[in-house]
This record gives C-alpha cells, sequence and structure tokens, in this order.
C-alpha cells in the first residue's frame, strides 16, 4: 500500500508549541520556506505522517491537495480525506488548490469533504497563501487560555438553530453562540462576508465557514 494512504500520525503523538511537523516531502519547498518564519519545522518521513502533510502544535493535522492530484485522480484525493477522518486522535484539516484548472472539480470534493466526512476544508490558490494561512493558525495556537478572565454567562439561544450552527466545519459551541448572538439565524450567518465572521471566529474559521457554505450553493 502506498504510505500516503496509510491512517495518518502516530497515536497520541504531540507536537511542542512553536513547531510544525512537516512531511519530509515539502522540504525546500515554497510553503515550508515561509513557515520558517514562524515556527520550528521539524521533519518526519510518510511512514510515520501517513496522509497528513502537516501537524500543528493545536493538534490540527493537514492535508494538503494540489491542482494536479485534483485533476488527474479525484478519487485518490477523497480516499485521502477519508483516512485523514477516520484517525480519532487528531483534527482533520484540508487545504485544497483552487485554480482555473481545478474549478470544474473542486465543487464536488468540497461537498464530499464537509458534508459527507464533515471535516473542514480550505480552498488556497498556492502554496504561497497555504504557508501564509498555517503560519496564522501556528500564531493562533500559542495563545494562552488566561483563567483569571471571567466571561459573562452566554445567553440563551435556539437549540435547533445552535445544533445546525454546530454541524459548520470548525464551528463549536462557543463559536457557534459567537456567531448566533450577531447574526440570529443560519441565513444571516451564511451571508455574512468573510471579514464580518473574521471580527468574530478568527480569520482561518472565517473562510471555512465562507467556503462551506460555497460548496453547498455548488451542489
Amino acid at each position: 500500500m502506498d504510505d500516503s494512504l496509510k491512517t495518518p500520525f502516530k497515536p497520541n503523538a504531540r507536537v511542542c508549541t512553536g513547531q510544525i511537523v512537516v512531511n519530509h516531502k515539502w522540504m525546500g519547498s515554497e510553503l515550508v520556506q515561509i513557515l520558517k518564519d514562524y515556527a520550528q519545522i521539524v521533519y518526519e518521513d510518510g511512514t510515520s505522517l501517513g496522509t497528513v502533510d502537516f501537524h500543528l502544535a493545536s493538534g490540527t493535522a493537514i492535508l494538503y491537495i494540489h491542482e494536479g492530484d485534483v485533476v488527474s485522480d479525484l478519487e485518490t484525493c477523497k480516499r485521502k480525506c477519508v483516512k485523514l477522518r477516520k484517525s480519532k486522535c487528531i483534527r482533520g484539516l484540508v487545504l485544497v488548490e483552487r485554480t482555473p484548472t481545478t474549478l470544474q472539480y473542486i465543487g464536488d470534493l468540497q461537498h464530499f469533504i464537509t458534508l459527507k466526512l464533515a471535516m473542514a476544508v480550505i480552498a488556497v490558490s498556492s502554496q504561497r497563501e497555504a504557508g501564509h494561512l498555517l503560519s496564522q493558525m501556528t500564531q493562533q495556537s500559542e495563545h494562552k487560555y488566561n483563567p483569571f478572565l471571567v466571561k459573562d454567562k452566554p445567553p440563551n439561544v435556539d437549540k435547533q438553530l445552535l445544533q445546525t450552527v454546530q454541524s459548520i466545519p470548525s464551528v463549536g459551541n462557543i463559536k457557534a453562540r459567537v456567531l448566533l448572538e450577531k447574526f440570529h439565524s443560519l441565513k444571516e450567518i451564511c451571508n455574512a462576508s468573510e471579514k464580518e465572521l473574521g471580527a468574530l471566529v478568527g480569520a482561518v474559521k472565517a473562510k471555512i465557514i465562507k467556503d462551506f457554505f460555497c460548496a453547498k450553493r455548488c451542489k
């Protein structure tokens, strides 16, 4: 079996704060050159990482799907996503290259990842954009919880609506409540701009949410 299709990453593996574990095949790439400015790079081979390309200190494991893979073998891309989804010890995220060449295929792939696998997917235009996105995620994962900050009790919201919003990839209970405090309905969340969403949940999650609704419209 191809190493890239093995169940990803070592059970209970932890990445130290300030580090990113990177699949050895990315050594010397433009993406890694960008990441070096924000984190210490630790290389692992495909035997250890399987389908995973990047593993962050936050526990997020990332699969990167290239333009050529989308065009030439979409079914293998889907199988890799399934392998990532089956891993119980990590949170999976898929980055997929959206270019003029992949436009006719990417809607189907996004639909499969978000709606059938209930996993987050972000479309990027290039390795450069992906590098800056991962650097943002690395910086966010280094923020520490402050036990001295007292938060107000969250307001009551409709339970069914809350569960629906929580079904959006990357949106948990807390973020769902934050979104509903501002937008009050699923339609308003769908129509919100990426900038408006980013002010509430961060740039990374905002892009995931917008891509999720875009995939549903393209279905």
